[in-house]
Protein backbone atom coordinates (compact mmCIF):
# COMPACT_ATOMS: atom_id res chain seq x y z
CA UNK A 1 0.00 0.00 0.00
CA UNK A 2 1.42 3.42 -0.95
CA UNK A 3 1.95 6.19 1.61
CA UNK A 4 -0.76 8.26 -0.09
CA UNK A 5 -3.27 5.41 0.14
CA UNK A 6 -2.29 4.69 3.74
CA UNK A 7 -2.71 8.35 4.75
CA UNK A 8 -6.07 8.54 2.99
CA UNK A 9 -7.27 5.41 4.77
CA UNK A 10 -6.18 6.80 8.14
CA UNK A 11 -8.01 10.03 7.41
CA UNK A 12 -11.19 8.14 6.49
CA UNK A 13 -10.92 5.97 9.60
CA UNK A 14 -10.41 9.03 11.81
CA UNK A 15 -13.45 10.73 10.30
CA UNK A 16 -15.61 7.64 10.82
CA UNK A 17 -14.46 7.33 14.43
CA UNK A 18 -15.14 11.00 15.15
CA UNK A 19 -18.59 10.68 13.63
CA UNK A 20 -19.33 7.52 15.66
CA UNK A 21 -18.35 9.16 18.93
CA UNK A 22 -20.27 12.32 18.10
CA UNK A 23 -23.43 10.33 17.40
CA UNK A 24 -23.04 8.65 20.78
CA UNK A 25 -22.51 12.04 22.40
CA UNK A 26 -25.61 13.51 20.76
CA UNK A 27 -27.64 10.50 21.91
CA UNK A 28 -26.19 10.95 25.39
CA UNK A 29 -27.13 14.61 25.67
CA UNK A 30 -30.69 13.97 24.51
CA UNK A 31 -31.01 11.04 26.92
CA UNK A 32 -29.91 13.29 29.78
CA UNK A 33 -32.32 16.08 28.83
CA UNK A 34 -35.30 13.75 28.56
CA UNK A 35 -34.46 11.90 31.77
CA UNK A 36 -34.51 15.21 33.67
CA UNK A 37 -37.91 16.03 32.16
CA UNK A 38 -39.21 12.61 33.20
CA UNK A 39 -37.90 13.15 36.74
CA UNK A 40 -39.85 16.41 36.93
CA UNK A 41 -43.03 14.95 35.44
CA UNK A 42 -43.38 11.71 37.39
CA UNK A 43 -45.74 11.68 40.36
CA UNK A 44 -47.80 9.16 42.34
CA UNK A 45 -51.07 8.30 40.63
CA UNK A 46 -49.66 8.88 37.16
CA UNK A 47 -50.15 6.07 34.66
CA UNK A 48 -46.87 4.39 33.78
CA UNK A 49 -47.98 4.25 30.15
CA UNK A 50 -48.31 8.03 30.11
CA UNK A 51 -44.77 8.45 31.39
CA UNK A 52 -43.34 5.90 28.93
CA UNK A 53 -45.01 7.62 26.00
CA UNK A 54 -43.94 11.06 27.25
CA UNK A 55 -40.30 9.93 27.41
CA UNK A 56 -40.36 8.33 23.97
CA UNK A 57 -42.13 11.32 22.39
CA UNK A 58 -39.60 13.75 23.89
CA UNK A 59 -36.71 11.73 22.48
CA UNK A 60 -38.24 11.88 19.01
CA UNK A 61 -39.02 15.61 19.33
CA UNK A 62 -35.29 16.22 19.74
CA UNK A 63 -34.49 14.51 16.45
CA UNK A 64 -33.28 11.19 17.84
CA UNK A 65 -34.66 7.68 17.66
CA UNK A 66 -35.70 5.64 20.69
CA UNK A 67 -32.81 3.40 21.74
CA UNK A 68 -35.04 1.02 23.70
CA UNK A 69 -38.48 1.19 25.32
CA UNK A 70 -38.67 3.50 28.32
CA UNK A 71 -38.32 1.40 31.47
CA UNK A 72 -40.34 2.50 34.51
CA UNK A 73 -39.74 -0.11 37.19
CA UNK A 74 -41.47 0.26 40.55
CA UNK A 75 -40.38 -0.90 44.03
CA UNK A 76 -39.08 -4.51 43.89
CA UNK A 77 -38.99 -4.53 40.07
CA UNK A 78 -35.33 -3.81 39.32
CA UNK A 79 -35.57 -3.35 35.55
CA UNK A 80 -37.24 -4.15 32.22
CA UNK A 81 -40.77 -2.99 32.96
CA UNK A 82 -42.34 -0.97 30.19
CA UNK A 83 -46.06 -0.55 29.76
CA UNK A 84 -47.79 -3.10 27.55
CA UNK A 85 -50.55 -1.94 25.22
CA UNK A 86 -53.46 -0.56 27.21
CA UNK A 87 -51.59 -0.61 30.53
CA UNK A 88 -53.50 1.15 33.36
CA UNK A 89 -50.88 0.60 36.09
CA UNK A 90 -50.11 3.76 38.07
CA UNK A 91 -47.17 4.99 40.12
CA UNK A 92 -48.03 4.03 43.72
CA UNK A 93 -47.82 6.35 46.71
CA UNK A 94 -44.59 6.11 48.73
CA UNK A 95 -42.90 4.14 45.95
CA UNK A 96 -39.34 3.88 44.63
CA UNK A 97 -39.25 4.22 40.84
CA UNK A 98 -36.40 3.50 38.41
CA UNK A 99 -36.52 5.41 35.11
CA UNK A 100 -34.17 3.90 32.51
CA UNK A 101 -34.10 5.44 29.04
CA UNK A 102 -32.01 5.67 25.89
CA UNK A 103 -31.86 7.76 22.73
CA UNK A 104 -30.04 6.74 19.59
CA UNK A 105 -28.76 7.94 16.25
CA UNK A 106 -28.59 5.13 13.71
CA UNK A 107 -27.39 2.13 15.76
CA UNK A 108 -25.54 4.18 18.39
CA UNK A 109 -27.41 4.13 21.71
CA UNK A 110 -26.84 6.00 24.98
CA UNK A 111 -28.27 4.43 28.13
CA UNK A 112 -28.97 6.24 31.42
CA UNK A 113 -31.09 5.78 34.53
CA UNK A 114 -31.98 7.31 37.87
CA UNK A 115 -34.30 6.55 40.76
CA UNK A 116 -37.07 8.75 42.15
CA UNK A 117 -38.14 8.23 45.75
CA UNK A 118 -41.59 9.17 46.97
CA UNK A 119 -40.80 7.94 50.47
CA UNK A 120 -38.05 9.47 52.64
CA UNK A 121 -37.37 5.99 54.02
CA UNK A 122 -35.75 5.08 50.68
CA UNK A 123 -33.85 8.31 49.98
CA UNK A 124 -30.64 6.80 51.30
CA UNK A 125 -30.87 3.93 48.80
CA UNK A 126 -31.02 6.44 45.97
CA UNK A 127 -27.89 8.21 47.25
CA UNK A 128 -25.97 4.97 47.80
CA UNK A 129 -26.55 3.85 44.19
CA UNK A 130 -25.04 7.09 42.88
CA UNK A 131 -22.22 7.05 45.46
CA UNK A 132 -21.19 3.53 44.42
CA UNK A 133 -21.35 4.53 40.77
CA UNK A 134 -19.16 7.61 41.30
CA UNK A 135 -16.53 5.66 43.21
CA UNK A 136 -16.31 2.93 40.57
CA UNK A 137 -16.25 5.29 37.61
CA UNK A 138 -13.38 7.20 39.26
CA UNK A 139 -10.96 4.33 38.54
CA UNK A 140 -12.25 3.60 35.03
CA UNK A 141 -9.87 4.05 32.11
CA UNK A 142 -8.37 1.93 29.33
CA UNK A 143 -7.12 -1.29 30.89
CA UNK A 144 -9.33 -1.20 34.01
CA UNK A 145 -10.72 -4.58 35.03
CA UNK A 146 -14.52 -4.75 35.51
CA UNK A 147 -13.88 -6.90 38.59
CA UNK A 148 -12.08 -3.94 40.21
CA UNK A 149 -15.11 -1.72 39.61
CA UNK A 150 -17.45 -4.42 40.91
CA UNK A 151 -15.44 -4.74 44.13
CA UNK A 152 -15.77 -1.02 44.81
CA UNK A 153 -19.49 -1.04 44.10
CA UNK A 154 -20.16 -4.02 46.36
CA UNK A 155 -18.04 -2.64 49.20
CA UNK A 156 -19.78 0.74 49.27
CA UNK A 157 -23.27 -0.74 49.04
CA UNK A 158 -22.65 -3.26 51.82
CA UNK A 159 -21.01 -0.64 54.05
CA UNK A 160 -24.34 1.20 53.98
CA UNK A 161 -26.31 -1.88 55.00
CA UNK A 162 -27.66 -2.85 51.57
CA UNK A 163 -26.88 -5.46 48.93
CA UNK A 164 -25.98 -5.13 45.25
CA UNK A 165 -28.06 -7.12 42.76
CA UNK A 166 -25.53 -9.82 41.94
CA UNK A 167 -26.98 -10.82 38.55
CA UNK A 168 -27.15 -7.26 37.19
CA UNK A 169 -24.60 -4.66 36.15
CA UNK A 170 -23.30 -2.53 33.35
CA UNK A 171 -22.45 -3.61 29.84
CA UNK A 172 -20.57 -2.93 26.65
CA UNK A 173 -22.61 -1.05 24.04
CA UNK A 174 -21.94 -1.62 20.36
CA UNK A 175 -23.70 -0.61 17.16
CA UNK A 176 -27.22 -2.08 17.21
CA UNK A 177 -26.20 -4.13 20.27
CA UNK A 178 -27.31 -2.60 23.57
CA UNK A 179 -25.95 -5.40 25.75
CA UNK A 180 -22.57 -6.37 24.34
CA UNK A 181 -20.31 -9.25 25.28
CA UNK A 182 -18.65 -7.55 28.27
CA UNK A 183 -20.48 -7.09 31.59
CA UNK A 184 -19.59 -4.68 34.41
CA UNK A 185 -20.93 -6.48 37.51
CA UNK A 186 -22.03 -4.88 40.77
CA UNK A 187 -20.08 -7.42 42.82
CA UNK A 188 -16.57 -8.64 43.53
CA UNK A 189 -15.52 -11.67 41.47
CA UNK A 190 -12.38 -13.36 40.22
CA UNK A 191 -12.03 -12.36 36.59
CA UNK A 192 -8.93 -14.48 36.10
CA UNK A 193 -5.94 -13.68 33.91
CA UNK A 194 -8.07 -13.46 30.75
CA UNK A 195 -10.62 -11.00 32.12
CA UNK A 196 -11.50 -8.48 29.37
CA UNK A 197 -10.52 -4.94 30.38
CA UNK A 198 -11.98 -1.61 29.33
CA UNK A 199 -10.84 -0.70 25.80
CA UNK A 200 -10.02 2.79 24.57
CA UNK A 201 -12.73 4.16 22.29
CA UNK A 202 -15.32 1.60 23.35
CA UNK A 203 -18.68 2.57 24.82
CA UNK A 204 -19.97 1.10 28.08
CA UNK A 205 -22.86 1.71 30.46
CA UNK A 206 -22.16 1.36 34.17
CA UNK A 207 -25.34 0.74 36.14
CA UNK A 208 -25.61 0.14 39.85
CA UNK A 209 -28.51 -1.63 41.56
CA UNK A 210 -29.00 -1.39 45.32
CA UNK A 211 -31.42 -3.65 47.21
CA UNK A 212 -32.62 -3.82 50.80
CA UNK A 213 -33.67 -7.42 50.17
CA UNK A 214 -31.85 -10.56 49.04
CA UNK A 215 -29.80 -8.88 46.32
CA UNK A 216 -30.96 -11.40 43.73
CA UNK A 217 -33.60 -11.25 41.00
CA UNK A 218 -35.70 -13.52 38.79
CA UNK A 219 -37.30 -12.84 35.42
CA UNK A 220 -41.08 -12.86 34.99
CA UNK A 221 -41.29 -14.07 31.38
CA UNK A 222 -45.07 -14.08 31.14
CA UNK A 223 -45.20 -10.31 31.75
CA UNK A 224 -42.68 -9.41 29.06
CA UNK A 225 -43.52 -6.37 26.96
CA UNK A 226 -40.03 -5.83 25.53
CA UNK A 227 -38.51 -7.96 22.77
CA UNK A 228 -35.54 -7.91 20.40
CA UNK A 229 -34.73 -9.77 17.22
CA UNK A 230 -31.51 -11.78 17.33
CA UNK A 231 -29.10 -12.49 14.45
CA UNK A 232 -30.66 -15.98 14.25
CA UNK A 233 -33.07 -16.65 11.41
CA UNK A 234 -35.87 -19.22 11.43
CA UNK A 235 -38.47 -20.14 8.80
CA UNK A 236 -41.71 -18.15 9.16
CA UNK A 237 -44.70 -19.61 7.35
CA UNK A 238 -47.32 -17.01 8.21
CA UNK A 239 -47.52 -14.07 5.81
CA UNK A 240 -48.59 -11.60 8.50
CA UNK A 241 -45.83 -12.83 10.81
CA UNK A 242 -43.26 -12.21 8.07
CA UNK A 243 -44.66 -8.71 7.63
CA UNK A 244 -44.37 -8.01 11.34
CA UNK A 245 -40.78 -9.29 11.49
CA UNK A 246 -39.90 -7.22 8.42
CA UNK A 247 -41.34 -4.12 10.09
CA UNK A 248 -39.41 -4.79 13.30
CA UNK A 249 -36.12 -5.28 11.51
CA UNK A 250 -36.55 -2.23 9.28
CA UNK A 251 -37.25 0.01 12.28
CA UNK A 252 -35.25 -1.48 15.17
CA UNK A 253 -32.99 -4.14 13.71
CA UNK A 254 -31.62 -6.07 16.73
CA UNK A 255 -32.36 -3.37 19.32
CA UNK A 256 -35.13 -3.82 21.92
CA UNK A 257 -38.64 -2.73 20.98
CA UNK A 258 -41.96 -2.51 22.82
CA UNK A 259 -44.86 -4.73 21.90
CA UNK A 260 -47.15 -1.67 22.09
CA UNK A 261 -45.17 0.00 19.27
CA UNK A 262 -46.63 -2.57 16.86
CA UNK A 263 -50.28 -1.87 17.62
CA UNK A 264 -50.72 1.11 15.25
CA UNK A 265 -49.51 -1.08 12.36
CA UNK A 266 -50.89 -4.60 12.87
CA UNK A 267 -53.88 -6.47 14.27
CA UNK A 268 -53.57 -7.31 17.99
CA UNK A 269 -54.16 -11.03 17.41
CA UNK A 270 -51.43 -11.12 14.75
CA UNK A 271 -48.99 -9.35 17.07
CA UNK A 272 -49.65 -11.73 19.95
CA UNK A 273 -49.38 -14.80 17.72
CA UNK A 274 -46.13 -13.67 16.11
CA UNK A 275 -44.36 -12.71 19.33
CA UNK A 276 -45.52 -15.83 21.13
CA UNK A 277 -44.36 -18.15 18.36
CA UNK A 278 -41.05 -16.40 17.73
CA UNK A 279 -40.29 -16.29 21.48
CA UNK A 280 -40.13 -20.07 21.33
CA UNK A 281 -37.30 -19.87 18.79
CA UNK A 282 -33.76 -18.41 18.87
CA UNK A 283 -34.91 -15.59 16.56
CA UNK A 284 -36.54 -13.43 19.24
CA UNK A 285 -35.36 -12.52 22.73
CA UNK A 286 -37.98 -11.74 25.35
CA UNK A 287 -37.20 -9.34 28.21
CA UNK A 288 -39.43 -10.04 31.19
CA UNK A 289 -39.44 -7.71 34.20
CA UNK A 290 -36.53 -8.44 36.58
CA UNK A 291 -37.94 -8.73 40.09
CA UNK A 292 -36.21 -8.95 43.48
CA UNK A 293 -36.74 -12.38 45.01
CA UNK A 294 -37.85 -10.68 48.21
CA UNK A 295 -41.35 -9.40 47.48
CA UNK A 296 -41.05 -6.74 50.18
CA UNK A 297 -37.70 -5.44 48.96
CA UNK A 298 -36.98 -2.12 47.28
CA UNK A 299 -34.40 -1.56 44.54
CA UNK A 300 -32.69 1.66 43.42
CA UNK A 301 -30.66 2.20 40.24
CA UNK A 302 -28.16 4.70 38.85
CA UNK A 303 -26.59 4.57 35.38
CA UNK A 304 -24.55 6.52 32.84
CA UNK A 305 -22.93 5.71 29.50
CA UNK A 306 -19.26 6.50 28.98
CA UNK A 307 -16.49 6.53 26.39
CA UNK A 308 -13.15 5.05 27.46
CA UNK A 309 -10.01 7.17 27.07
CA UNK A 310 -6.38 6.41 27.96
CA UNK A 311 -6.42 7.83 31.49
CA UNK A 312 -10.10 8.47 32.20
CA UNK A 313 -13.61 8.05 30.87
CA UNK A 314 -16.06 10.56 29.42
CA UNK A 315 -19.61 10.40 30.73
CA UNK A 316 -21.82 11.23 27.75
CA UNK A 317 -25.17 11.18 29.56
CA UNK A 318 -24.51 14.09 31.93
CA UNK A 319 -22.99 17.57 31.56
CA UNK A 320 -20.58 18.89 30.46
CA UNK A 321 -21.25 17.75 26.92
CA UNK A 322 -18.69 17.99 24.13
CA UNK A 323 -18.12 17.02 20.53
CA UNK A 324 -14.98 16.54 18.49
CA UNK A 325 -14.66 18.36 15.20
CA UNK A 326 -14.12 15.76 12.50
CA UNK A 327 -11.59 17.96 10.74
CA UNK A 328 -9.54 18.27 13.90
CA UNK A 329 -9.66 14.51 14.37
CA UNK A 330 -8.37 13.98 10.84
CA UNK A 331 -5.53 16.47 11.32
CA UNK A 332 -4.46 14.83 14.56
CA UNK A 333 -4.41 11.43 12.88
CA UNK A 334 -2.31 12.74 10.01
CA UNK A 335 0.25 14.22 12.40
Amino acid sequence: MSDVTSTSQKTDDAAKEARRLNLYRKAGQISYEVLQLAKEKIKPGMQILELCEFIEDEIKKRGALIGFPANVSVNNIAAHYTSPHGDTTVIPDKSLVKIDIGARFEGFVADTALTVSFNPEYDKMVKVAEEAFRAAIEIAKAGTRPSEMGSIIEEIIKEQGYRPIRELGGHLIEEYDLHGSVMLPNIHYDGGPNEPTLVKGKIYALEVFVSNGEGSIHEVHQKAAIYALTPERVPIRSKFAREIVRHIYQNYKTLPFAERWLYPHFKPAHIRFTLQRLSQTPALHRYGPLVENDKEAMVSQYEHTFIVHDDSVELITEPPFKTIDEGDAQSAEEE
